[in-house]
């Protein structure tokens, strides 16, 4: 990869868009109405569109759970059908998916995962920048310096979780062993 493209990810051929892969590609797909507000517009305008109730099928989540990511700018309905019903853009699966990914793997609440989704969608303009960006060293410094602290931040914040994890886990050995010993000495 040359040092043009360092802030490009790429995606092999023909493999599967993965969540992450589909909430990167999202923060550049829109320029509507809910990204001028502050909100996700993860639609692209070709997707075909589902209902609340699909894509919560679809998701293993409840349609109550899309509303409320919904009020929280995670998952922005493409379109409100007659009678207020919500329309999806079926690639909005993914990112319902990467939601669910940052809850079980990471523990993560919603707010917090909207940090990390807020950094990712940066994390997605700043490559988009990259990729149409001139010839400009300075910009370009400035880009990769953007995208590096963004990812330092991240990982920080990666780290003193797992610290607290490990912390955690090393007090429960050290009540297993206490625990261990009590029950050896009443037999």
């Amino acid at each position: 990869m040359g040092n043009r493209d360092a802030l490009v990810t790429h995606r092999p051929t023909g493999q599967p868009e993965t969540a992450l892969d589909a909430t990167r590609r999202a923060a550049g797909a829109g320029t509507g109405d809910a990204e001028k507000a502050g909100e996700r517009d993860d639609t692209d305008e070709t997707d075909e569109t589902v209902s609340i109730g699909q894509l919560a099928r679809s998701a293993g989540v409840s349609e109550r759970t899309l509303r409320y990511y919904d009020e929280m700018g995670l998952v922005v309905p493409r379109e409100l059908a007659a009678g207020g019903c919500r329309r999806y853009a079926s690639s909005q699966l993914a990112t319902v998916l990467r939601i669910r990914e940052l809850q079980q793997l990471m523990g993560l609440n919603l707010d917090d995962i909207a940090t990390v989704v807020r950094a990712e969608d940066r994390l997605e303009s700043l490559r988009s920048e990259y990729r149409r960006g001139g010839e400009d060293p300075l910009r370009r410094r400035e880009l990769a310096a953007d995208a590096l602290a963004i990812v330092e931040d991240l990982r920080d914040r990666v780290q003193r979780r797992l610290e607290r994890t490990v912390a955690f886990r090393d007090e429960l050995d050290k009540r297993a062993a206490r625990y261990r010993e009590i029950a050896q000495d009443i037999t």
